[in-house]
């Protein structure tokens, strides 16, 4: 078994967000989206798991866009901030 990690590419960059920004990605993003696409275009992929946010969907669109038997978007982020520990999950 292979697993491939791989982080969303470069979103637009939203200022003042209303809401809990999710950017598409920029033009660059797209690029560089592109790019990771060709690169798997002829690996075997069985499964895509990605979070539900726009740049991450969009940075895999196109493995996405292939016959893959099954795209999961449960995901649990973990991170850090001054020393504080947080948490979010999705699932669908």
């Amino acid at each position: 078994m292979q697993i491939l990690v791989v982080r969303h590419a470069q979103p637009n960059i939203e200022e003042n967000s209303p809401g809990i920004a999710d950017p598409a990605l920029s033009e660059l993003g797209r690029a560089q989206a592109a790019r990771l696409n060709a690169w798997l275009a002829h690996e075997p992929i069985d499964l895509v798991v990605t979070s539900p946010k726009r740049r991450a969907i969009e940075t895999v669109g196109g493995v996405i866009g292939t016959p893959v038997p099954h795209v999961m978007t449960a995901i649990q982020e973990r991170w850090m901030t001054n020393g504080r520990r947080h948490a979010s999950s999705w699932v669908s």
